[in-house]
């Protein structure tokens, strides 16, 4: 009888693990399902328990998606007393909508115990960060939260009153930071806000006042635009602090400048009367860079360069901008090649005559050309600029031909080759090393 059982469980054994392997299984039980995530010990335990108590079930605990802080309970010492309070997301669900919660903890009597306990209508929590707004030594906690739409965040600003949590702002926008934008030494929360059904969008500054969170500035941005970049803060080259911002525009890109004038918040390059912005767009997406290092982004102007050949992709002269406030000013003329990671500075020499570039991927080669602007056509050959990793060059010495080395890094070397044209145009060897180098 027992050698009868043993068969029977070896069988059922047998039946349940070809049972997990198949992807039909009869169970149609899903992984993520059985894994629970591991319960807090220690002091997060405690914390964990006290919200539990308060929520009177087991809460269901969410965790920022973004940020320095990625976990569903956050400590932190707000209020600089030596003891950490403690912030908990959770949500609950009501029929089919869902509640966000931020539970705030901090101990009594050596009790954790939850003070209280911030509601929105949301569906997820983004980013959770800390800023003295207010310079009175305490930190007012910022929240991101995740709404429905693909551009739209809800942004609350909480403030320690007392014991407990009072929230200060709500505002709808699609990115939020931190700054000082206005150069008063207190921080400001900037916001922009892009309606994709209206195509409008708006940029808007808040400062925190003994009373709560007031806008302080607004300005009109491109509102013709489907997402934005992380945008960048810096300065203008006066010194003025100024926020940078990317947007992607159709298949291109423009960059918006935010910066204060006065009182006034004010985008540089939006037209007032039909809140576009011309002045930056270029037809890729190719991003602001400090192009020169100087710790200030420059604006990419872009302009395509001729070709009659219809079938390849456009090659295109970038001039590096900066912006001092009133105009453009270009820091640097390039040919830029991302797909092999460097770029050709345009001689002086060539800034004032037609040319073109053609490109080979699959050799990795660029050649550039001078361009008859009557016939439409490429004609005397100047240069050629191709990639080869640093132990195929190496190895290969008696293969090299005419190209000649410009630079290197540890897995690529830049060659080069000059032609046999003589003009005015013509390129020496130290001068190619000299315009040409890695895409930091």
């Amino acid at each position: 009888m027992l050698s009868i059982v043993k068969k029977a469980l070896a069988v059922f054994l047998v039946c349940a693990v070809c049972l997990s392997l198949c992807s039909c299984s009869v169970f149609n039980s899903d992984i993520d399902s059985l894994i629970s995530p591991p319960t807090p010990s220690g002091e997060l335990g405690l914390i964990k328990r006290a919200l539990n108590k308060y929520v009177g079930t087991e809460a269901e605990m969410k965790h920022p998606t973004d940020g320095e802080y990625l976990t569903p309970i956050v400590t932190r010492d707000i209020d600089g007393d030596g003891t950490d309070e403690a912030f908990a997301f959770y949500s609950t669900t009501e029929d089919t909508k869902i509640t966000m919660h931020m539970a705030f903890i901090s101990k009594k009597d050596g009790k954790w115990q939850v003070r209280n306990d911030s509601q929105i209508s949301a569906v997820g929590v983004i980013r959770l960060s800390f800023s003295d707004l207010d310079l009175d030594g305490t930190l007012e906690p910022i929240i991101g939260w995740s709404l429905y739409g693909a551009t739209d965040i809800k942004l609350t600003v909480h403030d320690l009153s007392g014991d407990v949590l009072i929230q200060r702002l709500e505002e709808q926008c699609s990115l939020f930071l931190v700054v000082d934008l206005d150069n008063d030494r207190i921080p400001n929360i900037f916001t922009s806000h892009l309606n994709l059904a209206d195509k409008t969008a708006v940029a808007k500054v808040f400062t925190m006042t003994e009373t709560g969170v007031a806008e302080t500035g607004s300005c009109a941005l491109d509102g013709d635009i489907s997402s934005y970049s992380t945008p960048v803060v810096s300065t203008l080259t006066d010194g003025r602090p100024a926020i940078y911002l990317d947007a992607a525009k159709g298949s291109g890109m423009i960059t918006e400048v935010i910066v204060f004038e006065g009182e006034h918040l004010k985008n540089a390059f939006i037209d007032a009367g039909t809140t576009v912005n011309s002045a930056t767009f270029r037809e890729t997406a190719v991003a602001i860079s400090d192009f020169d290092g100087d710790g200030i982004p420059e604006i990419p102007l872009m302009t395509a360069l001729p070709s009659n050949d219809v079938s390849s992709d456009k090659e295109y002269i970038t001039r590096w901008c900066s912006f001092g406030g009133t105009d453009l000013f270009v820091k640097a003329t390039a040919l830029m090649n991302y797909t092999d990671g460097y770029y050709i500075l345009v001689p002086e020499k060539l800034k004032s005559v037609p040319f073109t570039v053609t490109s080979r991927v699959d050799t990795k080669l660029r050649t550039i050309y001078l361009w008859d602007t009557v016939e439409s056509r490429p004609t005397d050959e100047l240069l050629r600029i191709r990639t080869v990793t640093a132990e195929e060059w190496d190895k290969n010495s008696a293969s090299r031909g005419e190209y000649f080395e410009v630079t290197r890094n540890s897995d690529t070397v830049i060659t080069a080759m000059i032609s046999s044209y003589a003009g005015e145009q013509a390129v020496s060897v130290n001068e190619v090393k000299k315009i040409i180098g890695f895409i930091k």
